[in-house]
């Protein structure tokens, strides 16, 4: 072939033979056979080379050969499909019958090469027609309109008509109706609209203003989840020395029927300090409170750094305040041995199975032994009760004799063995609630007391940004606006081309069902009328049906989405949130600045011609102005955010109901289809930004110089870590410190809201998912504030009355299985979450869930109603944050 290259038709510039051509593309388009879903296509880029080769492409002599090359690669999928399906029948001794064809694409085929291609088409054009019309003929057979899913892929076997219709009309068209009520503002006139975006253009300007000022940097948070235990060991004893401040060292820590009632507070600070590694000390601001029971003392502590007034520190130097809770349970996984971090810290990678169980029982062997008696007391009853208890394997161990003395090793495997979080969980949990009331509650007042000074120093920090001739109320406004102002999506993102207007709405599903039955027309015909069949408008409307509904598997076709229910509810957010100036993508901003330091920085290029020179300074501006664009846009959000924090208590009702909706709505999406569910979570993709930590703390332009912002710029490329941790949550930000009741009471809402309200089908699973995410904030709110437990009972009680009304009455028959999966995955929901705020009120309400269809309904493992009483009356679970991230739900 090399000799047959060299032929002198080259050295005239004329190509290589016409054999050598047709053999070349034979191979090529054999090649788009077997990679015939590959992005890139093979027959289009051959058809490109030049016009010789285009029409050689044309010849029966490269398309037949190809079209056989396709028809023999179905016929011997078909035959192993056939084989291995006789093997299986044969094994269990069932009859089996051979299919013929492997998809609807294959019978196309085949039936096209027993007549060929009609007169003036080409094998070519055959094979063009086979394959894009016999894949759509597939996406109908699997995904079409009346298509029940396939069990054992989808839960949900509802055909995508069925599906739709009904979740259109139970879910997307109430939220939408729900939510334009939220986001509206034809409550305020054109003049009071115009001079409310004025007051929002004057407060970015103080909030960049105040981003570049001297010394301002930003104000991060580090997750509890991610300090080590060093850190977690300092934060802990600074508080327990401001407890120590006001109560004697050897005061009891614990009820004294507990284990460790024993231990003192100086026993936990010594403790502390011997995890640290060092001493540990905390300055303090003492106060004097008069109350009507006398004068009280008062300490607040302040961090290392801040010897004068915290009017004088840098807001960098602030310390989050750490919730209680999430310092002890982060503490106690920290501190316990973890078999799997054991193991991955060995330096003897290739270690045999057996020394690496032998070094995990060393470790776990010297970590009983060094472990106080207390300790080891509390660690066997909680294995007693929470594992012997539950697991068969397991048995009890004696609590009679000193532990050392008597526990066994496999005992100590198995308790440091289980889930990285079950077992420290639940030992956290003892220590909560044996510790003494009074002392729980000054951890807390404590833990609130911190959160005001932490906020109280924000908003002095941020005086220059609030309008002194406005409300805090109206403030808290502008500020919200800001943060809730998302960019303008880029043109690779799908939109939904139809209108959301309540018109619009009213006749979706009418359009809809035109659309479904005319691609049920159109495969038909395809089938039946070849003129149909090869009309090109067929293959283009047959394709845009696999679009609209979301069914696209490549991210090259422009999607359209036009029928795709769960995008219209991320589609009224955008178009309702987004921010007039449209941002450049993070992706292709960080690839250009990429290119630009490889073509004029580290390529050394000290000479440029004239053009070149022009060139690279138009590169450059171009480049500044797209780096103040979005380092502009992301520190007004997060400032907005930061600034908000203070002022969350005086936000009113209808603004509370925008930062909830906007920030859970959709934040976990759940689809039937095989769109990407990431693109339609916009709750979870629109905020993420504003995590400093999560962009690498791109700096903030100062856009006055453009030398400067470039300068900036590539130094921030260069030093940038390009490992980020996905792990972080706007949630540590906005939501990280004890919320006040006004968002408590929109979150309460919230969950009331989205999930039943008088019809089985008003819940998806897209909807308990974002509920799930609201409760934990309930939950929480329950500990941190015992005294308001009270609010977050009244709603959860009416969701348990609308959950339980919807099934009573109602036939267990007339159920469908999607129904009834939602329907016990929201009572599972509510009833734990009564657990873990111990919601004792609610038993009255809960006994219905044992009556009649509710009863029939739940699954045979349910808890029954006396067990369930008994948890209920327990006292608070203390979880922690972790959760907010993954959800690891109690058993019941």
């Amino acid at each position: 072939m090399a000799e047959e290259l060299q032929h002198e038709d080259l050295a005239q510039g004329q190509g290589p033979p016409e054999l050598v051509i047709k053999l070349a593309l034979q191979y090529l388009t054999w090649k788009e056979v077997l990679h015939r879903h590959s992005s890139k296509d093979v027959l289009l880029s051959v058809s490109t080379v030049c016009k010789q080769w285009k029409q050689l492409l044309e010849t029966d002599e490269v398309g037949r050969p190809l079209c056989l090359n396709l028809l023999k690669s179905y016929d011997d999928l078909i035959a192993i499909r056939n084989q291995n399906g006789r093997a299986r029948a044969e094994e269990r001794g069932e009859d089996f019958q051979d299919e013929v064809y492997y998809y609807k694409s294959h019978e196309l085929l085949a039936r096209l090469m027993k007549t060929g291609p009609p007169r003036g088409r080409s094998y070519k054009d055959l094979f063009e027609v086979s394959v894009r019309i016999g894949e759509a003929m597939d996406t109908h057979g699997f995904d079409g309109p009346d298509v029940p899913q396939r069990p054992s892929l989808e839960s949900d076997a509802r055909s995508l008509r069925e599906a739709s219709i009904q979740d259109y009309r139970w879910i997307v068209r109430p939220t939408i109706e729900r939510l334009r009520h939220v986001f509206d503002n034809n409550d305020c006139d054109d003049n009071s609209k115009k001079e409310r975006l004025k007051d929002v253009a004057e407060m970015r300007k103080r909030l960049l203003h105040h981003a570049r000022g001297d010394g301002r940097t930003i104000l991060l948070r580090k997750n509890a989840i991610h300090m080590e235990k060093e850190e977690l060991a300092e934060v802990a004893g600074r508080t327990m020395l401001t407890l120590a401040a006001s109560k004697d060292l050897d005061n009891r820590v614990f009820v004294p029927s507990s284990i460790l009632s024993c231990v003192s507070l100086e026993n936990i600070i010594e403790g502390l300090e011997t995890i640290k590694g060092s001493e540990i000390a905390v300055q303090l601001l003492l106060q004097l409170k008069k109350t009507t029971a006398g004068t009280k003392r008062k300490f607040i502590y302040l961090p290392s750094k801040s010897e004068k007034k915290l009017l004088g520190m840098r807001i960098d130097e602030l310390c989050w305040p750490v919730n209680p809770v999430d310092l002890m349970n982060f503490l106690l996984r920290k501190i316990f041995p973890n078999k799997d971090l054991v193991i991955w810290d060995d330096d003897d990678f290739d270690a045999s199975e057996e020394s690496q169980e032998k070094r995990w029982c060393d470790i776990v062997s010297k970590y009983w032994l060094e472990a106080s008696e207390p300790i080891r007391q509390l660690i066997v009853t909680v294995y007693n009760n929470e594992v012997a208890t539950r697991f068969s394997d397991a048995d009890s161990l004696p609590v009679d004799t000193p532990t050392s003395e008597v526990v066994p090793l496999d005992a100590l495997k198995l308790i440091f063995g289980l889930p990285y979080t079950y077992f420290r969980e639940k030992v956290a949990n003892k220590i909560w609630r044996d510790i003494e009331p009074s002392l729980r509650h000054q951890i807390f007042e404590m833990y609130h007391r911190q959160t005001e000074t932490f906020c109280e120093a924000i908003q002095e920090e941020y005086q220059s940004v609030y309008s002194e001739t406005c409300s805090l109320e109206y403030n808290a406004k502008l500020l919200l606006d800001i943060f809730l102002d998302v960019p303008l999506r880029h043109d690779d993102r799908p939109r939904f081309p139809g209108s959301l207007t309540a018109e619009a709405c009213d006749t979706f599903v009418e359009r809809m069902e035109e659309a479904m039955n005319r691609w049920n027309e159109l495969i038909d015909l395809s089938k039946t009328d070849d003129e149909v069949l090869w009309d090109p408008q067929t293959i283009a409307e047959l394709e845009s049906f696999d679009l609209m509904f979301g069914h696209t598997r490549s991210r090259e076709r422009q999607c359209t989405l036009e029928f795709c229910v769960p995008q219209m509810v991320t589609e009224f957010l955008y178009r309702n949130l987004s921010h007039e100036q449209e941002i450049p993508k993070r992706e292709e901003f960080t690839k250009a600045v990429e290119k630009f330091g490889a073509d004029y920085i580290r390529s050394n290029a000290m000479t440029l011609s004239y053009s070149e020179s022009v060139e690279r300074d138009n590169r450059a501006m171009c480049l500044v102005n797209d780096f103040r664009a979005l380092s502009s846009h992301i520190y007004e959000r997060h400032h907005a955010m930061i600034a908000l924090l203070p002022l969350l208590p005086h936000l009113s009702v209808h603004d509370c109901k925008r930062l909830v909706n906007a920030l859970f709505i959709q934040r976990d999406v759940h689809h039937r289809n095989k769109w990407e569910s990431s693109r339609c979570a916009f709750s979870n993709y629109e905020f993420r930004d504003l995590d400093m930590r999560f962009i690498n703390k791109i700096p903030c332009a100062r856009g006055d110089d453009t030398a400067a912002d470039l300068i900036l710029l590539l130094k921030w490329h260069q030093e940038r870590n390009v490992d980020l941790d996905n792990s972080y949550e706007i949630f540590d930000y906005i939501l990280g410190v004890p919320l006040p009741e006004n968002i408590i009471s929109s979150m309460g809402e919230f969950m009331v809201e989205n999930l039943y309200q008088g019809n089985l089908n008003n819940v998806n699973k897209t909807k308990t998912s974002n509920v799930r995410r609201v409760t934990l904030f309930l939950r929480r709110f329950c500990y941190e504030r015992p005294e308001r437990a009270h609010i977050v009972w009244d709603y959860m009680r009416e969701a348990i009355q609308n959950a339980i009304a919807v099934v009573e009455g109602v036939p267990e028959i007339e159920l469908g299985p999607v129904q009834r999966a939602n329907w016990i995955e929201v009572i599972y929901l509510l009833v734990i979450r009564c657990v873990e705020i111990s919601a004792k009120r609610l038993l009255s309400h809960l006994r219905r869930l044992y009556q009649g269809t509710p009863l029939a309904l739940l699954p045979e493992n349910f808890v029954g109603f006396r067990t369930l009483a008994e948890r209920i009356k327990q006292p608070l679970i203390f979880n922690d944050t972790l959760y907010y991230h993954y959800f690891q739900e109690h058993e019941l």
